[in-house]
Protein backbone atom coordinates (compact mmCIF):
# COMPACT_ATOMS: atom_id res chain seq x y z
CA UNK A 1 0.00 0.00 0.00
CA UNK A 2 0.81 3.18 -0.71
CA UNK A 3 1.13 6.26 2.00
CA UNK A 4 -1.03 7.73 0.01
CA UNK A 5 -3.17 5.05 -0.06
CA UNK A 6 -3.05 4.84 3.69
CA UNK A 7 -4.03 8.02 4.07
CA UNK A 8 -6.97 8.35 2.23
CA UNK A 9 -7.83 4.79 4.02
CA UNK A 10 -7.78 6.38 7.17
CA UNK A 11 -9.71 9.44 6.41
CA UNK A 12 -12.00 7.55 4.76
CA UNK A 13 -12.10 5.55 7.93
CA UNK A 14 -12.86 8.87 10.47
CA UNK A 15 -15.66 10.12 8.13
CA UNK A 16 -17.43 6.71 8.79
CA UNK A 17 -17.14 6.98 12.33
CA UNK A 18 -17.60 10.63 12.20
CA UNK A 19 -21.27 9.99 10.23
CA UNK A 20 -22.21 6.99 12.86
CA UNK A 21 -21.13 9.39 15.55
CA UNK A 22 -23.56 12.23 14.41
CA UNK A 23 -26.48 10.32 13.61
CA UNK A 24 -26.06 9.40 17.73
CA UNK A 25 -25.95 12.42 18.38
CA UNK A 26 -29.45 13.48 16.28
CA UNK A 27 -31.03 10.06 17.63
CA UNK A 28 -30.29 11.16 21.16
CA UNK A 29 -31.20 14.87 19.78
CA UNK A 30 -34.77 13.00 19.15
CA UNK A 31 -34.45 14.98 16.05
CA UNK A 32 -34.53 12.14 13.31
CA UNK A 33 -37.13 9.68 12.47
CA UNK A 34 -36.88 5.74 12.08
CA UNK A 35 -36.87 5.64 8.45
CA UNK A 36 -34.19 8.40 7.95
CA UNK A 37 -31.34 6.58 10.66
CA UNK A 38 -32.37 3.40 8.42
CA UNK A 39 -31.20 5.14 5.00
CA UNK A 40 -28.69 6.66 6.64
CA UNK A 41 -27.13 3.37 8.05
CA UNK A 42 -28.18 1.67 4.45
CA UNK A 43 -25.40 4.18 2.98
CA UNK A 44 -22.86 3.82 5.45
CA UNK A 45 -23.06 -0.26 4.44
CA UNK A 46 -23.07 0.83 1.11
CA UNK A 47 -19.84 3.19 1.54
CA UNK A 48 -17.82 0.09 4.06
CA UNK A 49 -18.68 -2.44 1.54
CA UNK A 50 -17.53 0.16 -1.59
CA UNK A 51 -14.48 1.14 0.30
CA UNK A 52 -13.96 -2.94 1.30
CA UNK A 53 -14.71 -3.80 -2.63
CA UNK A 54 -12.02 -1.51 -3.52
CA UNK A 55 -9.21 -2.22 -1.23
CA UNK A 56 -9.27 -6.09 -2.58
CA UNK A 57 -9.18 -4.61 -6.51
CA UNK A 58 -6.10 -2.32 -5.38
CA UNK A 59 -4.52 -5.26 -3.29
CA UNK A 60 -4.82 -7.32 -6.23
CA UNK A 61 -3.77 -5.15 -8.76
CA UNK A 62 -0.74 -4.47 -6.53
CA UNK A 63 -0.33 -8.04 -6.16
CA UNK A 64 -0.56 -8.39 -9.96
CA UNK A 65 2.22 -5.88 -10.38
CA UNK A 66 4.30 -7.94 -8.34
CA UNK A 67 3.85 -10.55 -9.70
CA UNK A 68 4.92 -10.29 -12.94
CA UNK A 69 7.77 -7.56 -12.09
CA UNK A 70 8.87 -11.14 -9.93
CA UNK A 71 8.61 -13.19 -13.31
CA UNK A 72 10.08 -10.88 -15.63
CA UNK A 73 13.64 -10.89 -12.45
CA UNK A 74 13.22 -14.80 -12.75
CA UNK A 75 12.84 -14.32 -16.75
CA UNK A 76 16.12 -12.41 -16.71
CA UNK A 77 17.87 -14.90 -14.18
CA UNK A 78 16.74 -17.79 -16.25
CA UNK A 79 18.20 -16.48 -19.21
CA UNK A 80 21.47 -15.25 -17.35
CA UNK A 81 22.20 -19.08 -16.35
CA UNK A 82 21.67 -20.53 -19.66
CA UNK A 83 23.88 -17.75 -21.17
CA UNK A 84 26.51 -18.82 -18.83
CA UNK A 85 25.87 -22.54 -18.97
CA UNK A 86 26.38 -22.06 -23.15
CA UNK A 87 29.58 -19.79 -22.14
CA UNK A 88 30.95 -22.90 -20.09
CA UNK A 89 30.01 -25.24 -22.82
CA UNK A 90 31.89 -23.23 -25.57
CA UNK A 91 34.89 -23.29 -22.89
CA UNK A 92 34.85 -27.28 -22.57
CA UNK A 93 33.74 -26.62 -19.00
CA UNK A 94 31.24 -29.30 -18.96
CA UNK A 95 31.96 -30.42 -15.34
CA UNK A 96 30.03 -26.63 -13.70
CA UNK A 97 27.47 -28.89 -11.89
CA UNK A 98 29.83 -30.65 -10.22
CA UNK A 99 31.39 -26.83 -9.36
CA UNK A 100 28.31 -25.49 -8.68
CA UNK A 101 27.68 -28.45 -5.85
CA UNK A 102 30.48 -26.52 -3.86
CA UNK A 103 29.88 -23.78 -1.64
CA UNK A 104 30.11 -20.42 -2.64
CA UNK A 105 32.74 -19.46 -0.37
CA UNK A 106 35.01 -22.72 -1.36
CA UNK A 107 34.37 -21.53 -4.97
CA UNK A 108 35.07 -17.47 -4.35
CA UNK A 109 38.42 -18.49 -2.32
CA UNK A 110 39.66 -21.02 -5.15
CA UNK A 111 39.08 -18.44 -7.76
CA UNK A 112 40.91 -15.90 -5.75
CA UNK A 113 43.96 -17.72 -5.45
CA UNK A 114 44.00 -18.88 -8.88
CA UNK A 115 43.51 -14.97 -10.62
CA UNK A 116 46.71 -14.11 -7.62
CA UNK A 117 48.63 -16.51 -8.75
CA UNK A 118 47.87 -15.88 -12.25
CA UNK A 119 46.81 -19.62 -12.95
CA UNK A 120 43.70 -21.45 -14.18
CA UNK A 121 41.51 -24.46 -13.95
CA UNK A 122 41.73 -26.90 -16.60
CA UNK A 123 38.29 -27.94 -17.66
CA UNK A 124 37.24 -31.50 -18.03
CA UNK A 125 36.92 -31.26 -21.80
CA UNK A 126 40.80 -30.44 -21.92
CA UNK A 127 41.90 -32.94 -19.76
CA UNK A 128 39.99 -35.07 -21.77
CA UNK A 129 41.48 -33.86 -24.87
CA UNK A 130 44.73 -33.78 -23.53
CA UNK A 131 44.14 -37.57 -22.54
CA UNK A 132 43.46 -38.81 -26.02
CA UNK A 133 46.74 -36.96 -27.51
CA UNK A 134 49.69 -39.63 -28.23
CA UNK A 135 52.11 -39.87 -25.87
CA UNK A 136 54.34 -37.42 -27.44
CA UNK A 137 51.84 -34.65 -28.17
CA UNK A 138 50.44 -35.08 -24.75
CA UNK A 139 54.05 -34.76 -22.48
CA UNK A 140 54.34 -31.54 -25.02
CA UNK A 141 51.17 -30.09 -24.54
CA UNK A 142 51.59 -30.74 -20.44
CA UNK A 143 55.03 -28.97 -20.22
CA UNK A 144 53.13 -25.79 -21.96
CA UNK A 145 50.97 -25.87 -19.75
CA UNK A 146 52.35 -26.67 -16.40
CA UNK A 147 55.94 -24.99 -17.51
CA UNK A 148 55.39 -22.26 -14.94
CA UNK A 149 54.44 -24.60 -11.85
CA UNK A 150 57.42 -26.52 -12.62
CA UNK A 151 59.63 -23.97 -12.43
CA UNK A 152 58.05 -22.94 -9.27
CA UNK A 153 58.08 -25.88 -7.53
CA UNK A 154 62.00 -26.84 -8.97
CA UNK A 155 62.48 -23.29 -7.10
CA UNK A 156 60.69 -24.20 -3.86
CA UNK A 157 62.70 -27.96 -4.21
CA UNK A 158 66.20 -26.21 -4.94
CA UNK A 159 65.51 -23.33 -1.93
CA UNK A 160 64.96 -26.56 0.77
CA UNK A 161 67.74 -28.80 -0.39
CA UNK A 162 70.10 -25.58 -0.19
CA UNK A 163 69.12 -24.54 3.35
CA UNK A 164 70.72 -26.03 6.33
CA UNK A 165 68.74 -27.40 8.51
CA UNK A 166 69.20 -26.65 12.26
CA UNK A 167 66.62 -28.84 13.66
CA UNK A 168 67.96 -31.97 11.98
CA UNK A 169 70.90 -33.74 13.61
CA UNK A 170 73.35 -35.52 11.81
CA UNK A 171 74.37 -39.20 13.55
CA UNK A 172 77.95 -39.85 12.31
Amino acid sequence: MSSTYKNISLDFEKAILQMQDDLRYLVNKGKVNKGFIAKQNRILKALITYYKSSAQTYSDTELAQMQNKHDKEIEILTDRIIQFEAICIMHGIIDFPILLDLPKSILIDQAAELHREGGFRCSAMLKTFIKKLPSEKKTLFENILFERIDNELKAIFQKIKNKPNKHIRKWQ
